[in-house]
């Protein structure tokens, strides 16, 4: 990674980590009454008659118990599957079988409309592109081109190591005289296609919003207005995200399109896309295209393959700085470490830390320096697998995601309102602010990312870790969404 990508990652998680507390803080209800009526009979909020008890105390005072009126609302003890070290004690492997065939992004992404109507050789000669395995599944599957319009929309990721990566394209067929969704992916390279064929049009409902830069950066204008209120984290710091790496006059001139979708499960609108255009040529400038996994958390993914997932799992608190991260050693730690073995107050909260401190002399989470009070965040969508206090970690939570991940966020002073053992977060909800609780040297949030039992550095943006990084059998996926946000695009004026 050079110098200069690294440098633009940094100031975009600065502000994301903005972003987040910013978001954490405008999503809290204006009304007191509509906040007390959503609420559950026992709050989780550390609160009793509208008044905020203060922090939990360190030093000689931690121990004296605090009247908690949500305590019932949260974990009695650790759950049953964790233990406060990592079960293997090792970092999760990024260079598994899952990578040994996977062709690193950017690729080349395209997408467009096919004229012909006639079969498959016609069809792939009019999308200029030559398969002889494309050509002999499309031949077996039926599919030709549309005698009506003569258009086939179709999206392709291709890469030089191995050719086609995946094909999405909405053509007829043998078994039915209407359109369906034909995606082919190569899950090896140089290995046979595999098929999946979809009716189409989907049964999700698109929704198209077009948004002046300045205010999808800054919700405000238009923004505030048509983009609801638990997309709009997502929406700002995807626009933030595409407009970073361009100059000004070019962001002036384009337009911020964005595309939600809504299906039968419920009214919420999902993110499916963000996307910078110019206005003149209607070229996209960049993308932000969201894609669903059925085994891993799905994420926001450029055309071309690379991922904007890295910058929202390391965001989770607007922060100072860094004190520590894994396997460092900060200048508290270091001091603590120093007490001499026969200091007289064995039993003194410094004292504990510094045994603590050459027991576990690996560090597996990063600490963000913050202000007590700072509002915490959900990394990524997920399930409330604990909350409550717990050993060193003082006041913890734990988000349960999908694959096999859990994140953790410790020494909190306050957990947010509504948060409840079991209940479902989205990525941008505030869980709890900033504390010093447990064994703690001075504000901050101790946060993690684990997987089965095993440790990961978030701040290691150059591992393919799965949690991020597309794998082969998500290629056809990332085709796909490209063909949809196309057709759900609206028409230009």
């Amino acid at each position: 990674m050079t110098d200069k990508r690294w440098n633009l990652i940094q100031r975009i998680v600065a502000g994301l980590s903005l972003i987040a507390a910013t978001a954490a803080v405008g999503s809290a209800p204006k009304s007191p009454a509509k906040q007390a009526a959503s609420a559950p009979h026992h709050s989780a909020s550390p609160t009793t008659h509208g008044k905020s008890n203060p922090p939990a105390k360190s030093g000689k005072h931690a121990g004296k118990k605090v009247f908690d009126p949500g305590a019932a609302n949260r974990s009695k003890g650790p759950p049953p599957t964790w233990s406060i070290r990592p079960a293997s004690g090792t970092r999760a492997h990024a260079s598994d079988e899952e990578y040994t065939d996977a062709d690193p992004p950017p690729w080349n992404a395209r997408w467009g409309c096919a004229f012909t109507s006639g079969g498959a050789a016609s069809l792939l000669a009019s999308i200029g592109l030559s398969d002889d395995s494309l050509k002999a599944v499309l031949v077996g599957d039926g599919v030709e081109g549309d005698p009506g319009t003569g258009c086939v929309p179709y999206s392709l990721l291709t890469s030089e190591e191995s050719g086609l990566l995946a094909i999405a394209l909405v053509a007829r067929d043998a078994h039915d005289s209407a359109p369906r969704l034909h995606v082919y992916t190569r899950e090896r390279q140089h290995g046979p296609l595999t098929g999946k064929t979809d009716v189409w049009p989907p049964a999700a409902q698109f929704h198209f919003i077009s948004l002046d830069p300045d205010d999808a950066t800054w919700n405000t204008g238009d923004a505030e207005k048509l983009v609801a209120p638990d997309l709009t984290y997502l929406v700002v710091s995807l626009t933030r995200a595409l407009v970073q790496p361009l100059d000004a006059s070019v962001v002036a001139a384009a337009d911020v399109h964005i595309i939600t979708e809504t299906d039968s499960d419920g009214p919420d609108a999902h993110l499916v896309s963000v996307e910078l255009v110019d206005k003149a040529s209607g070229r996209p400038l960049g993308q932000a295209l969201w894609v669903d996994r059925t085994d891993l958390p799905g994420g926001f993914y450029a055309a071309n393959g690379e991922s904007y997932e890295p910058l929202f799992w390391v965001s989770p608190v607007n922060f100072t700085y860094v004190s520590r991260g894994i396997h460092a050693t900060g200048p508290a730690a270091a001091r603590a470490a120093s007490v001499p073995n026969g200091a007289k107050k064995a039993k003194s909260r410094k004292r504990q830390l510094a045994q603590h401190i050459r027991h576990d002399a690996l560090h597996i989470g990063i600490d963000y320096v913050a202000p007590i009070g700072t509002p915490v965040v959900a990394v990524a969508d997920g399930n409330v697998l604990f909350a409550g206090p717990f050993s060193g970690y003082g006041n913890l939570i734990i988000i349960q995601h999908s694959g096999g991940y859990t994140t953790h966020y410790g020494h909190l002073s306050a957990y947010a309102p509504t948060l409840t053992v079991g209940s479902r977060v989205q990525r941008g909800q505030m869980l709890g602010k900033v504390g010093s609780t447990g064994l703690s040297t001075g504000p901050h949030l101790h946060f993690e990312i684990r997987h089965e039992g095993s440790y990961i550095d978030p701040l290691d943006l150059a591992q393919p870790y799965s949690l991020w990084s597309l794998r082969p059998a998500d290629y056809g996926a990332l085709a796909r969404r490209i063909l949809e946000n196309t057709l759900a695009r609206e028409p230009r004026s």
